[in-house]
């Protein structure tokens, strides 16, 4: 667990944000990332135990995932076998499973296993949403039953407002 922190050169803190707006504390690191970035550095460690950040992997950004008991780097490829989908998806897949920790309900009938399968053949929310449309109450190729199908169709407004006001990360613009 700690000696990750060893391979960490320096760690800027930021003992104050005052005068700033609510931020979450994802949209805070996300933008302390991107600041990062812009500023030519990408090799980025975050260390977090929150799901949310598989969003900011990247082939040059490592996030450090800490568990209760243990932790370690996690990569592109890890979170593509982990949870089946790019960190690019990962909004959309939390908009489809849910997220009881963010109190996101998800779409009715989609687990894991199903979000993940629709954002490999459909890419992203709105595809999924588009196939799903295409269907007219027909399952949703061989593993989304016509009830789950129905779903996406009926649930698809909450479901785009949970990832584009809770899930998706952004930029802070105020300084600190």
């Amino acid at each position: 667990g700690m000696e990750v922190l060893r391979e960490i050169p320096r760690i800027r803190v930021v003992p104050k944000v005052r005068g700033m707006h609510a931020a979450e504390a994802d949209d805070l690191i996300y933008t302390i990332v991107r600041r990062a970035a812009r500023a030519g550095n990408t090799d980025c460690i975050v260390i977090t135990h929150d799901k949310d950040l598989y969003q900011l992997m990247s082939a040059k950004r490592r996030v450090f995932f800490h568990g209760l008991r243990d932790g370690a780097f996690v990569s592109e490829a890890d979170v593509v076998r982990k949870m089946g989908v790019r960190p690019d998806q990962i909004g959309d897949y939390l908009a489809i499973v849910g997220d009881k920790v963010d109190m996101i309900p998800g779409i009715t009938g989609l687990g894991g296993k199903r979000a993940a399968r629709l954002l490999q053949e459909y890419g992203t929310l709105e595809g999924v949403y588009e196939a799903a449309v295409k269907a007219k109450g027909a399952p949703l190729g061989r593993y989304i039953p016509v009830s789950a199908t129905a779903n996406v169709i009926n649930e698809i407004d909450r479901a785009r407002r949970m990832r584009d006001e809770v899930i998706a990360l952004r930029e802070v613009n105020e300084p600190f």
